[in-house]
């Protein structure tokens, strides 16, 4: 299970379903792919055929996700304002689920028509 920190997203393990452990956190820290800066936010996980991905959104123009200060008409400027959609691959490594977002991959959606 993963939920949102607004610094990353927290994994969590679970053998039954009922009983949750942490297990650390994924896209917390900034990618060098263009974008996608500073952390992933609000992710959902899919999964094609034997890979799973997470889509995810970031603010590239903020030093921090929670960072939102107010231009001096006190609106928040457009470019702390935008969001950027991302994709990185899932896999887990020593039992834990890691996302390691700077590393190249494939990708593709099928056609389910």
């Amino acid at each position: 299970m993963l939920t949102d920190e607004w610094a990353g997203m927290r994994v969590y393990r679970s053998k039954e379903g009922t009983t949750w452990e942490k297990q650390g956190m994924i896209l917390d820290k900034p990618s060098s792919r263009p974008e996608d800066a500073p952390s992933g936010a609000h992710g959902d996980v899919v999964v094609v055929g034997n890979k799973a991905f997470v889509f995810y959104f970031t603010h590239p123009g903020r030093k921090s996700h929670s960072e939102a200060a107010l231009n001096s008409d006190g609106v928040l400027p457009y470019s702390l304002r935008r969001s950027s959609i991302q994709v990185a691959p899932l896999v887990i490594q020593g039992g834990t689920l890691v996302s390691e977002r700077d590393q190249p991959f494939d990708f593709w959606l099928p056609n389910l028509n």
